[in-house]
């Protein structure tokens, strides 16, 4: 019997109650004038390879790490090494308060800015620039800076990251700007001249994040003084949005729309390993595309990533040897916790694998297509786009494109339930507290 999924607590927490009044729309499933084209008709996505649970572990149940309360989630992917295991969610969340973060997204600017938790704070970036920080139990604001970006550019592309009681803003102008996390005071900014398209990441008083043509920055987060930088190939097309890079130790772990990904010394840059995700396809438009959009995991000595044309690799931190790969296409970042794998694939599947060897336990189609409400005889048909799961409380939390929100099982894949919420929702949810 399916439990009713009952509206977040989310800051979970997810911000969810924030972000309700400032949801992204427009940039996918807009309304367009018909006209009919006479011609051969070609699929846009091409088919991918079909895969089947693992009969050997039939009999093997799924054991997970407890689940810990998450005080913080200071970046994206949560922690430097977006693995964050298993994080703390009661039962029965509820929505503890709601506030509008400022304004959404439009057709010419989406909204891809995640907000972060830090210190008792919620933060927010709207896409005019607008910082605000709410107090995570009550909602209540305790300050607001608006950022003015280089030649009155709205704010698109990049996102915000912490560390140090400073709050780390990352602009597709190309500016990278330092707040005081207390009061929102500009501490530093610094100007790349280049589009910044991954939100930062932060360990160890450096911060990284890439840019539109494939190249990684690094800087000092005291000073905002440029460190070291590497270069990508340039992709000759690209997905909204970019991975953040992944750190643990003196690794940093870099993915690239190019496919490309990377592992640097965090102090200097130097290469330590390299490999490509790209992957040749059949059919024709965005399949070929090869972006790694998720972010790449960091698992004990494992690293994970994905790439949207279709390969999922698992390799060893140390060398970069691939120690299994899978054809799964997806834009999100996978989830690790214990000995499995979660992923939301472009197909709109939602597969558990084994960690150590990538074999299937179990796979659940989530919904494809929704009708379009805004149409009297609501007959066309709208794909729905997934965020990446997030294992909270003994479930895994999904948000999608069309405002619901999906609770599914991690042992066995059923789904539990769904909330609906006003609006769309395009960024990854948000755990933290209780």
């Amino acid at each position: 019997m399916s439990r009713k999924f009952n509206s977040f607590k989310l800051f979970i927490c997810c911000v969810a109650p924030i972000l309700i009044s400032s949801c992204g729309f427009g940039f996918l499933g807009e309304k367009q004038k018909k006209v009919r084209v006479e011609g051969e008709r070609k699929a846009i996505i091409a088919k991918q390879i079909k895969l089947a649970p693992d009969d050997s572990l039939n009999e093997i149940s799924i054991q997970l790490p407890a689940p810990k309360v998450n005080a913080n989630w200071p970046q994206r992917g949560g922690i430097a090494t977006h693995a964050l295991k298993h994080v703390q969610l009661g039962d029965a969340p509820e929505r503890v308060w709601q506030s509008k973060i400022g304004e959404g997204g439009s057709e010419n600017i989406a909204l891809t800015a995640a907000p972060i938790v830090f210190n008792g704070m919620v933060m927010t970036l709207d896409t005019a620039g607008k910082v605000r920080a709410f107090a995570l139990k009550t909602g209540e604001l305790r300050w607001e800076t608006i950022l003015k970006p280089d030649e009155n550019a709205g704010v698109f592309g990049g996102g915000m990251g912490s560390g140090q009681n400073k709050i780390f803003i990352s602009l597709g102008s190309g500016e990278l700007i330092a707040l005081n996390i207390q009061n929102g005071e500009e501490l530093w900014r610094v100007s790349t001249r280049r589009a910044l398209r991954s939100a930062p990441s932060y360990a160890d008083g450096r911060i990284f994040v890439t840019t539109l043509d494939n190249m990684t920055l690094a800087f000092s987060a005291s000073t905002g003084v440029s460190l070291w930088s590497h270069n990508g190939m340039i992709a000759n097309a690209a997905l909204l949005g970019a991975a953040s890079p992944a750190i643990k130790n003196n690794k940093v772990i870099l993915a690239y729309s190019s496919g490309e990904l990377y592992a640097l010394q965090t102090n200097n840059g130097r290469i330590f390993w390299g490999d490509n995700l790209s992957v040749k396809r059949g059919g024709s438009g965005v399949a070929r595309i090869s972006h790694v959009r998720g972010n790449p995991v960091i698992d004990e000595n494992m690293v994970f990533a994905t790439s949207h044309s279709g390969r999922l690799l698992a390799l060893e931190l140390k060398t970069g040897r691939r120690l299994w790969q899978l054809p799964i296409a997806s834009r999100v970042m996978p989830w690790v916790a214990g000995n499995y794998l979660y992923i939301v694939t472009t197909g709109r599947q939602l597969i558990c694998l084994t960690k150590r060897d990538g074999r299937v336990k179990w796979i659940t189609n989530l919904p494809e297509f929704s009708l379009k409400d805004s149409l009297p005889l609501k007959t066309e048909k709208i794909v729905v786009e997934y965020s990446e799961p997030v294992l909270a409380g003994d479930r895994l939390i999904i948000a999608s494109s069309i405002g619901k929100i999906y609770s599914v099982s991690p042992y066995t894949g059923q789904i539990l339930g769904e909330t609906q919420v006003d609006g769309n929702i395009f960024i990854e949810p948000v755990v933290a507290d209780k």
